[in-house]
């Protein structure tokens, strides 16, 4: 909390608007793993067996619940407004719009992350206990709360391998475009964020999708 409040002081920009748009896509990312870690449970009452059963692409089953679980976590932004509101932090005009606009964009990766996950769990519990342990540290890790510009060493390859990371930097891109802070703010170029984002959602819907197919099988 130390470091927080330093920062927030030494800052040249809005922190605690820094944080609303971190803790905006980590709340999509929270909401979208917890939904996916949901069919682990629906495959413990045989509800995904009768599912499969469907001439439907299995990846068209998984997509769709990755958009059902996105209307939650979307919905769930709307909380974090009302608090800014309240709490009289910029809102940014048009800027926090186009951020609106672009959040499919983050269910998709937070989505693919969660079947990933789930492509490598049996149980309902340890599914439940581990989208936890997977989300609590790219929340602190990833930049959502403090900045990550100048992280080394472990802490800097951490959140280089997060996707959360880069999902946060295209946030920031696309709320801090034409202000004299982006610089400051925004780590790498907005089209960088979106070929890493586009590779970690096609790495992850494929291989976690073929993981939880495969276990179905063998059940």
């Amino acid at each position: 909390m130390g470091v927080c409040l330093k920062t927030w002081r030494l800052a040249s920009y809005n922190y605690l608007q820094f944080i609303m748009i971190g803790m905006m896509v980590n709340n999509i990312f929270t909401g979208l793993v917890t939904g996916m870690s949901s069919l682990i449970e629906e495959r413990n009452t045989n509800f995904t067996q009768e599912l499969y059963v469907s001439p439907i692409s299995r990846y068209s089953i998984i997509l769709g619940k990755m958009i059902g679980a996105s209307f939650t976590s979307l919905v769930g932004l709307i909380g974090i407004l009302i608090i800014s509101l309240l709490m009289q932090i910029p809102l940014g005009g048009i800027h926090i719009v186009y951020l609106f606009l672009i959040s499919p964009l983050f269910c998709l990766v937070g989505g693919a992350l969660g079947i990933f996950f789930i492509g490598f769990v049996q149980d309902s519990k340890t599914a439940d206990m581990g989208s936890i342990l997977l989300i609590m540290p790219q929340m602190f890790l990833s930049g959502a709360m403090i900045p990550i510009q100048h992280s080394t060493g472990i802490l800097g390859i951490l959140a280089k391998i997060m996707p959360m990371t880069y999902c946060i930097d295209f946030a920031r891109a696309v709320f801090y475009a034409g202000t004299p802070v982006y610089d400051q703010i925004v780590l790498h170029h907005p089209v960088t964020n979106l070929i890493v984002m586009a590779g970690f959602f096609l790495v992850f819907t494929v291989v976690g999708t073929l993981m939880f197919t495969r276990s179905e099988r063998n059940r």
